[in-house]
């Protein structure tokens, strides 16, 4: 194996040399299921000159509490095992003797980097809604390209961030998004209001002829019509008032597309008649309802448009509730300069990779409590209950922790033609009856076995099950 070490682009040690080493799995789930974890490796060197300098001398440079160059690990075949940083103080000298000493370094990936600087970063966030796949992005950006306010520490400055970044070579991160959002629709909204319309209703002065106020379907549109016949009698004189609001409905949002407010000394005919309409309105799972001057809407949340409440948030509570409102992964690509992409936990319109043979198999029964969430940003706690039950519900669903051990040049493996062990982590997995949702994969480098984690179902022969993943 090789190690590099790089500042930008610039080679400040090419490393053959490795005592030991120790490469976290990747973990899409934490303890709370929908807990993306950053990756760590640890490594023993010789303490050569060349490390002294990186690390104690000249060379040595720290940014944001961060040493500012980058490390390249790969295999003898040239593939990328690892793209990671060094915290400030995050690696120990052994004396083996006094000519002769080692270093164990903990390097972090750059996943690991951004939650570390997103915890000390605030969000201004002014839109009432958002979309959390296109936002994680520029949230993103703000972390290690900030612009405007200071991190919410004293320790180091927005200049450091940039500089440390562009030491990276982040500083023109690219995003990809072979996220398919068909694959994650489990949860609803409850009583989301869409207007309050009382400001619109004439006040106690006046009084009310007639009036309409309700939902109408035209031409396989929705809409919300407020049709309002009053008349008002002021020093022996009276006159009537007509008004008029139509409002395109589109999931929870409206569009207002016509209004009119007419008054007449005589009474009249209305310029527009009066429209049949409905208080409670159900479109497959969909429920529109009013009550009093409030149009209501309970359904299926739209993951394109988010109710939020305005307001600074702290960079690393907001990315991980918008992962978890997407059921969504971060994942670095093994590339340089490195390339981030937003994935699906899991595809299951992927076809299932079965193991007959693996080297070993353990299986016991899981822990299937959750921790209950609170929400950040997200206007709806009704949304994040939603989201809760529906992990709650697939834990159930698959009751057992089961761990699969394989080796790399196993028949069982290499039949599955897969480009890397770590895109089992795409697929539903499948062993002796049980199904299988992947969590984990831990692939040693130097023995090359193949660790895969996850949770597992019992399913008899012959039946078909399909689970939102």
């Amino acid at each position: 194996m090789n190690l590099f070490i790089m500042r930008g682009h610039q080679s400040l040690a090419h490393i053959t040399d490795i005592i030991d080493l120790t490469l976290d799995p990747i973990s899409f789930s934490g303890i709370d299921y929908w807990g993306q974890e950053a990756r760590s490796l640890k490594i023993t060197l010789p303490f050569s000159d060349a490390l002294k300098r990186i690390l104690q001398g000249d060379l040595r440079t720290i940014k944001a509490g961060f040493h500012t160059f980058w490390v390249h690990l790969i295999d003898a075949a040239g593939a990328t095992l690892y793209l990671g940083v060094l915290k400030e103080g995050d690696f120990s000298v052994n004396y083996v003797s006094l000519a002769f000493q080692t270093v164990e370094l903990e390097f972090t990936d750059f996943f690991g980097l951004i939650l570390t600087l997103a915890s000390d970063r605030l969000i201004t966030l002014s839109a009432a809604t958002l979309s959390p796949l296109f936002y994680i992005q520029p949230l993103i950006d703000q972390v290690i390209n900030p612009t405007g306010f200071q991190p919410d520490t004293e320790l180091y400055t927005n200049a450091d961030i940039i500089e440390l970044a562009h030491s990276l070579l982040l500083q023109n991160l690219t995003f990809q998004y072979p996220y398919d959002t068909s694959l994650w629709q489990p949860y609803t909204i409850e009583n989301c209001l869409l207007i309050d319309a009382k400001d619109i209703f004439l006040g106690w002065q006046y009084t009310q002829i007639d009036s309409a106020f309700g939902f109408a379907v035209e031409n396989d549109s929705l809409y919300l019509i407020l049709w309002l016949h009053y008349s008002r009698t002021s020093h022996g004189q009276t006159r009537y008032y007509f008004r008029f609001r139509k409002y395109h409905i589109h999931h929870t949002e409206l569009d207002l597309i016509s209004t009119l407010d007419q008054d007449f000394l005589h009474d009249q005919p209305t310029s527009v008649p009066k429209p049949s309409v409905s208080s409670h309105l159900i479109i497959g799972e969909a429920h529109y309802s009013i009550s009093g001057y409030k149009a209501f809407y309970t359904g299926p949340a739209n993951i394109f448009a988010i109710d939020l409440v305005p307001g600074e948030y702290k960079a690393h509570d907001l990315l991980s509730e918008l992962l978890k409102i997407t059921n969504a992964v971060l994942m670095f690509l093994p590339s340089v300069p490195a390339s981030l992409a937003l994935k699906n936990r899991l595809n299951p319109s992927l076809p299932p990779l079965h193991f007959t043979d693996p080297v070993a198999v353990e299986i016991s029964q899981a822990d299937s409590t959750l921790p209950t969430p609170s929400a950040v940003a997200v206007a709806h706690q009704s949304a994040l209950d939603s989201i809760s039950d529906h992990y709650q519900k697939l834990l159930s669903a698959y009751p057992y922790q089961i761990q699969i051990t394989t080796h790399l040049y196993s028949p069982d493996y290499t039949r599955l033609a897969l480009s890397t062990p770590y895109e089992l982590l795409n697929h539903r997995l499948r062993f002796d009856g049980y199904n299988i949702i992947p969590h984990e994969l831990d692939f040693d480098p130097v023995s090359l076995t193949i660790t895969i984690s996850g949770r597992a179902q019992y399913a008899r022969k012959h039946t078909h099950h399909s689970t939102a993943q």
